[in-house]
């Protein structure tokens, strides 16, 4: 059976996905073995890399973290968030999250 188990009626349960996302500072496309790097070791990144989908065109909300997390969190682009840079900018109540 491919992803999924059978009950005691012999149907095949399907599974949801594991999906995991990475979202790292200043990593580009060639920092991680799997993707060519040699001088840095990366073991266990190109593991889970062989064993599952790589993914190669990606796009950040931002160039810098908090915007970027911004807009993974809340699903708002940089254009209508408050976070546009990695200055202290405290959550209001108003502010939501797709999470």
């Amino acid at each position: 059976m491919v992803n999924g188990d059978t009950n005691p009626k012999g149907f095949v349960k399907k599974r949801k996905p594991n999906i995991i996302l990475f979202l790292a500072d200043d990593l580009g496309y060639g920092d991680l073995g799997c993707y060519g790097q040699k001088s840095i070791k990366t073991p266990h990144l190109d593991r889970m890399a062989a064993e599952g989908i790589r993914f190669t065109d990606f796009y950040s909300g931002s160039t810098v973290c908090a915007p970027s997390r911004c807009a993974l969190m809340s699903g708002y682009n940089t254009g209508h968030s408050r976070v546009r840079g990695n200055g202290i900018v405290p959550l209001l109540p108003e502010d939501v999250s797709t999470l």
